[in-house]
């Protein structure tokens, strides 16, 4: 019943198929372009906190816990999540807030730390991009990140009450 569905977040893929973060239920609600239900995926027993969702070209759904700074991924017809890379907490220095992905990149936004840490399919660090600050080019607390198809990362920088974009390099 809608009563019991808590939103945090939600995803979109290419088929316009809905995925909710249902976190009262700690579950993953799919529902088509109709807005029909699909299905529900149970979110990882082990995770502490799922805050952000994203899903991938290939219908993979990951899941950010936040307080255990560890990604989940479950296959476009799995049924459930299993662990993506490992702990997090080398790349992530403080609490993740967001992620996104982009072309077998996957960004996980800093909360407070004003940073960006790219990984790999894999889960695998990358690299770690942008600083905490206040001039332009630097984040003050990112709540949320999306990437465009033209490859541009749109970043809410909410404590510089600002929208930045910038252009993805690989």
């Amino acid at each position: 019943a809608p009563a019991t569905i808590v939103v945090k977040s939600f995803a979109i893929d290419a088929a316009d198929n809905l995925y909710v973060l249902d976190v009262f239920s700690a579950r993953i609600l799919v529902l088509n372009a109709s807005g029909r239900f699909q299905k529900a995926l149970a979110l990882p027993g082990a995770a502490s906190f799922i805050t952000d969702i994203a899903v991938d070209a290939g219908g993979t759904v990951l899941a950010l816990d936040s307080i255990s700074r560890r990604l989940y991924a479950s296959a476009k017809d799995a049924g459930a999540f299993s662990p993506l890379g490992g702990d997090l907490s080398d790349a992530v220095l403080t609490m993740p807030t967001s992620l996104a992905i982009s072309k077998g990149l996957i960004f996980v936004v800093e909360g407070s730390g004003g940073a960006i840490a790219s990984l790999g399919q894999d889960g695998a660090f990358v690299v770690r991009q942008l600083t905490h600050g206040w001039q332009e080019g630097s984040l003050n607390h990112p709540a949320q990140a999306c990437v465009t198809d033209a490859d541009e990362m749109v970043v809410a920088d909410r404590d510089n009450s600002r929208v930045q974009v910038f252009a993805l390099t690989r």
